[in-house]
């Protein structure tokens, strides 16, 4: 008779078998109980409809905050001079924004890499970090949104000069409270990005400072305040080998040492990795962006004391003048984007903006009291064009180079390099501003205080030459406009430099990755 299923001797074997097989680990098994094996992280609801729409026109206002804080009290300066009687503090009038923008761009860039600190996406750049809430396929539209702030630091001049004539130059800082209310209330109720398990962060106070590098950005802060203070004074309030523009050279190169140091151990977490700034494309991009916005903030502040000072216009007036740059820049700021896609590379649009800037610079650097309409409308609707070619590319180029966190480190890293140029050379212009002024009234007209002249303000310039010194009035609107054409010299140097990172770009496609 044949065996039946119920054997206990073949039962007995497979309950073996089994067992055994249980305690056998699978190889699907050894990858869910690896140690290297990473939870999945979660979903985003992307917003749709009036969420969308609310939250974009929110993140568009931060956009216009930035560039507006950045050059809307270019027009206001020369009136800001003559109220408080301080043509010599022109230079802190500008940088001092740019100064904190600088210093703390890298920590508000760091955020973004961190999903218990979702605030600091609106907060850094001020809306880079938004690109995470719309989707993929709105990126692109999205970034258009970058192209608003340098359509704002070109209008801005306008508004300024607005603000200034027909109620109060204070209304260039005010503004930014209602601006600003609407961006805060649209991240409080709409921005709702889910915590990441794969992004741990550490309940440690060391565990904050190390995720963060807020060591190395309260370094930052000295460090760069040393350098503009003897940028400021040196020559000019102080001679160069004074003791106090030597100490603070010497502090500047000191705390320069424990923020590098501080980079390079920290690693990948570094605000500033030496991986990303190693990077061609990288290094490239960022000494493009110092030259471009070096030149940039430059005219942006000093036109307007040109026209003001030597041509005697108001600042509403001098704000409509702007407006020539403006129309250059809107025209190409979007077409450029088109442009790119057609050519297929971003490093046409840079030779060709650096091509346009030495041009427009070098007309610039020609204006005289006698300069007409024919000349300085062409000449700033030449710069509008090239900021509008040329502004966007690197960081077009660093999200096509790098991938993930890498792309929001870049973004603030060009950021940075943006508003270290403007900290810097506004200060330098500031200082040869003051001292070429001085040096010209020696030169062209002695019998007028040099002290007369810088404490006068630039708005009230032609009315101490027409009631004071009559005698004088050519003489010394020639002086200032010397003085100011030294200045005008600084944008030609960096537009022609700006051929050095144009050789080294990489020639990297967006359509064929």
């Amino acid at each position: 008779m044949e065996k039946s299923k119920e054997d206990p001797d073949v039962s007995s074997s497979q309950a073996n078998a089994q067992v055994d097989n249980k305690h056998k680990p699978t190889p699907t098994q050894d990858v869910e109980k690896a140690p290297s094996a990473t939870p999945k992280s979660p979903a985003i609801d992307y917003p749709s409809g009036i969420n969308l729409i609310i939250l974009v026109v929110g993140l568009f206002l931060a956009a216009l905050c930035v560039g507006l804080d950045r050059t809307i009290v270019s027009t206001s300066i020369p009136k800001i001079t003559s109220d408080f009687n301080s043509l010599d503090d022109v230079g802190w009038y500008g940088s001092a924004y740019l100064l904190t923008n600088c210093c703390f761009q890298l920590f508000f860039g760091n955020f973004t890499q961190n999903s218990h600190a979702e605030l600091g996406r609106s907060d850094r750049g001020k809306s880079r970090g938004g690109n995470r809430r719309c989707g993929h396929r709105f990126r692109n539209s999205y970034c258009a949104m970058g192209g608003s702030v340098v359509i704002a630091q070109i209008t801005s001049p306008t508004l300024g000069g607005v603000f200034t004539d027909k109620v109060t130059w204070r209304w260039c800082f005010w503004i930014n409270l209602p601006l600003g209310a609407v961006t805060l209330l649209t991240v409080l109720f709409l921005v709702k990005i889910p915590a990441d398990p794969n992004r741990k962060m550490t309940g440690t106070i060391k565990g904050f400072l190390d995720r963060f590098d807020l060591i190395g950005t309260l370094i930052l802060i000295p460090w760069a305040i040393c350098l503009l203070l003897a940028l400021q004074w040196g020559g000019s309030q102080y001679s160069w080998n004074s003791w106090r523009i030597i100490l603070l050279l010497v502090l500047f190169a000191v705390l320069f040492v424990p923020w590098g140091f501080i980079q390079y151990k920290q690693g990948s977490k570094a605000t500033l990795p030496l991986r990303i700034i190693k990077q061609r494309s990288m290094a490239s991009g960022m000494i493009y962006m110092f030259c471009l916005f070096s030149a940039f903030f430059v005219i942006h502040y000093y036109v307007p004391i040109w026209f003001q000072s030597v041509k005697g216009v108001s600042a509403y007036k001098s704000g409509i003048y702007f407006l020539t740059m403006s129309a250059g820049l809107s025209l190409t700021v979007i077409a450029s984007g088109f442009l790119t896609t057609r050519i297929g590379y971003f490093v046409p649009n840079m030779i060709m903006s650096t091509i346009l800037s030495s041009v427009g610079a070098g007309l610039i650097y020609s204006f005289d009291p006698h300069t007409s309409i024919g000349l300085w409308v062409p000449s700033l609707i030449i710069m509008g064009v090239e900021i509008g070619i040329g502004a966007q590319q690197p960081l077009m180029v660093t999200q096509t180079v790098f991938k993930g966190p890498d792309i929001a480190l870049s973004t603030s890293a060009l950021i940075f390099t943006q508003a270290l140029a403007g900290t810097i050379f506004l200060s330098v212009a500031a200082n040869i501003f003051q001292n070429q002024l001085i040096s010209q009234i020696h030169k062209l007209v002695p019998e007028i205080d040099p002290r007369d002249m810088i404490e006068t303000g630039a708005s009230s310039l032609l009315q101490l030459l027409e009631t004071r010194f009559p005698q004088h009035l050519n003489a010394g609107l020639t002086a200032y406009n010397n003085a100011i054409r030294q200045v005008f010299l600084l944008p030609v140097i960096f537009a022609c430099l700006n051929v050095i990172p144009d050789a080294f770009m990489e020639w990297v496609s967006p359509v064929k990755r």
